[in-house]
């Protein structure tokens, strides 16, 4: 599966990355809710939308999932690489995912999203 970040909290500086330091949990959540509201509106309501205990951080992470024949879309968050996890990160990642696969398990989800 391909990941492309959207979002971060971390400070690193990239080309086209938008960083959000020192931003709580709300913030993050309502930039992350309000790309699956906007996929919703595109895609429809989508196939996986849970909340997943994160171990690293106080409160939950959400997954948010979409499938077109043999591609899923997912939006989900999780520990931002390039800052050695010191931050987090909202990822959209694309990629194939068979028309008979199910999404893997919730507590999967992270890993289901690594590059």
């Amino acid at each position: 599966m391909k990941t492309w970040r959207s979002r971060r909290t971390s400070g690193a500086r990239l080309p086209g990355w938008t960083s959000f330091r020192g931003a709580g949990r709300e913030d993050f959540n309502a930039h992350l809710g309000a790309a699956v509201d906007q996929f919703t509106q595109l895609l429809g309501p989508p196939e996986l939308d849970v909340l997943v205990d994160a171990p690293d951080v106080p409160g939950k992470r959400r997954y948010a999932g979409w499938r077109r024949a043999g591609n899923a879309l997912v939006v989900g968050q999780g520990p931002e690489p390039l800052s050695f996890f010191s931050g987090e990160e909202a990822r959209v990642c694309i990629g194939p995912l068979g028309v008979d696969e199910g999404f893997p398990p919730a507590a999967e989800l992270g890993a289901f999203l690594q590059f």
